[in-house]
């Protein structure tokens, strides 16, 4: 089962061989971590079935990441209500993992026996169980107000051309500028989030049972940030049909986002311009890494945004 193992991995620590036997567990798997230059291992069974996940910083520069999705798990269990603190790993404790790398243990979720042998939620399915959990969440950790986060940065790099991959054409430049003006004028509750909330990390059928690594967690965010990207990475190559609105699978994701919306000051309406700018945040962290597909799926957004008619 150890698919994806780096051989950094295979000379395992004192500490984690450690913490391994205690918990009769061995390694499942390595994939990446949503927070750069993380791993994490997954742990389990001899079934194959995941029950432990360790988080590992793979330099010195991403140790603080380790701590931070610490301090948000820790924050989350205090603040979440019961039936959705389960749905949060819990840290068991720190490890050293080999020579220069920080560690941190939790539980796996969901804690729920042959879970991942249930069947596959429909996107409908998916898309109101998220509702709920999501609307539970702000309401449980909500700490004051602020401004609309969602693409400010993005936008300003996009305006300076700071980037040398800015977009070229000045009416693509005008609508992401208006779609940020346009959310700027609100003040959202700021909750704790998720920071990279897509399908991938969200374990679900008719209800949410697990959403894993917070390594780019906020104890005090944006929840727009969280909401416009679950749609956008579930969308995927879909987003022009989400925007037009013209089929079910659209309007199932135009119901989500105007729901979610409908808990916040934040007119529904502006539902397109919350997935213009998290596909936005998107591209460019995809194009960082080398992959321009995220700013080819937000070009042919915009193509759609730019036709002359279109259902609002």
């Amino acid at each position: 089962m150890q698919n994806t193992i780096e051989a950094e991995y295979l000379d395992l620590s004192d500490d984690l061989n450690r913490f391994m036997c205690i918990r009769n567990v061995s390694i499942v798997d390595v994939v990446r971590g949503a927070a750069p230059d993380t791993r994490r291992l997954l742990l389990g069974e001899h079934t194959g079935r995941v029950t432990h996940v360790v988080a590992i910083s793979r330099s010195p520069a991403s140790a603080s990441l380790i701590e931070n999705e610490k301090a948000v798990l820790e924050h989350a269990r205090r603040m979440l209500r019961p039936t959705v603190r389960h749905t949060v790993p819990k840290v068991i404790e720190r490890l050293d993992v080999g020579a220069s790398g920080r560690g941190l243990a939790m539980t796996a979720v969901p804690r729920i026996k042959n879970a991942e042998r249930r069947p596959r939620s429909s996107s409908k399915e998916l898309l109101t169980a998220m509702s709920e959990w999501l609307g539970a969440m702000w309401a449980d950790t909500a700490v004051g107000s602020g401004p609309v986060d969602l693409g400010r940065s993005r936008v300003q790099a996009v305006l300076a051309q700071t980037h040398g991959t800015a977009m070229p054409q000045p009416a693509a430049v005008d609508i992401v500028r208006k779609a940020r003006d346009r959310l700027a004028e609100y003040e959202v509750p700021l909750t704790l989030t998720h920071g990279c909330l897509c399908r991938r990390h969200v374990i679900a059928t008719d209800a949410v049972m697990g959403v894993d690594d917070w390594g780019l967690g906020s104890p005090v965010g944006d929840p727009l940030r969280d909401l416009g990207r679950f749609a956008v990475s579930l969308a995927d190559a879909r987003l022009p049909e989400v925007l037009t609105g013209r089929t079910s699978f659209a309007n199932n994701i135009r119901h989500f986002m105007t729901s979610a919306l409908g808990r916040t000051p934040v007119p529904r309406q502006l539902w397109r311009e919350v997935l213009l700018l998290a596909q936005l945040e998107l591209a460019f962290e995809a194009l960082e890494r080398g992959d321009p597909h995220g700013m080819a799926r937000l070009s042919r957004a915009i193509r759609v945004l730019q036709a002359p008619t279109r259902t609002r």
